[in-house]
């Protein structure tokens, strides 16, 4: 299994996810719904389009290039207001390069290890 790691700061991702999430409606086209999230030389992009209204905002990142499209991503927003610190964000995927076999975690990072 293979796994992909990047770290950002959790109050300013927080921040630019809001930011975001402002324009996710209910959709017929799940992906509508969710912010797809991309991070690439030192940056995390996180952007977000209801086919009329394109948003996106860039916050400093560090770790592994990896993009993903959160799940239910309201609800990740919410959680990450409670977090503080570094946010890691990991991504798992098994050997076959399906997103049906993507499973994305999101979690700070231990201390200690």
């Amino acid at each position: 299994m293979m796994v992909r790691k990047a770290v950002v700061d959790a109050k300013t991702f927080s921040s630019a996810l809001d930011q975001v999430s402002k324009v996710l409606r209910k959709s017929s086209i799940p992906v509508l719904a969710e912010a797809l999230v991309s991070i690439s030389d030192g940056q995390c992009t996180l952007t977000a389009t209801d086919i009329e209204t394109y948003l996106f905002q860039t916050v400093p990142a560090r770790g592994d290039d990896l993009s993903f499209v959160f799940r239910k991503t309201k609800d990740v927003a919410k959680a990450c207001r409670l977090f503080d610190g570094e946010l890691e964000l990991e991504r798992y995927r098994r050997r076959q390069a399906s997103l049906a076999d993507a499973v994305y975690a999101l979690r700070r990072p231990r201390r200690g290890i």
